[in-house]
């Protein structure tokens, strides 16, 4: 899948504000202190998102009710498929993270220019397409618990609130610029 995703981004055309901007000097960093912060926002988001999900699937007990105290209870482990659940979230969140990173210093939100960003879009496709039939299908393969097609997609429909989130985020800030 990363493979996929790097070859999405690198689709993506030039934009003319940096193609119009000037070269770094030798010394000067390529990831900015703003890129910095960005990546460390971002990181520490979506590490708490997971986390506190992997916490919901330690706690749900197998009647599928969630007990905060069955979180403590050492007697029990997170099953194969709960694994396998948090695996596909775990995918799905930074497949819809890549709608953001395509917006991050464009100026523009993700699905500006989509004629132009075709490529990115087929690959961004081909990864949610893979990743269903993965958690699917792939099994003893990849080492998991299959589940089916409406526990692949509610995690999926779950997940887009990474991008929705995302997209508000640089909608607003497109706003104040103006």
């Amino acid at each position: 899948m990363d493979t996929f995703a790097a070859l999405a981004m690198a689709s993506l055309p030039a934009t003319q504000r940096v193609m119009k901007a000037r070269p770094r000097r030798k010394g000067e960093p390529i990831i900015t202190r703003s890129m910095w912060y960005h990546i460390a926002e971002t990181g520490v988001t979506l590490a708490v998102l997971l986390c506190g999900y992997l916490l919901y699937l330690k706690g749900t007990k197998p009647d599928g009710h969630f007990d905060f105290n069955y979180i403590f209870d050492f007697g029990h482990a997170i099953d194969g498929k709960e694994l396998t659940m948090f695996f596909t979230a775990f995918v799905f969140v930074q497949f819809w993270n890549m709608l953001n990173v395509k917006s991050f210093m464009s100026g523009h939100l993700a699905l500006h220019k989509l004629r132009e960003c075709s490529v990115f879009f087929v690959m961004w496709g081909l990864i949610f397409v893979g990743q269903v039939l993965i958690s699917m299908y792939g099994g003893e393969f990849f080492k998991l618990v299959d589940i089916n097609l409406t526990e692949v997609l509610a995690i999926a429909g779950i997940t887009s609130i990474v991008a929705v989130l995302g997209q508000a985020r640089y909608a607003l800030a497109l706003r104040r610029k103006k």
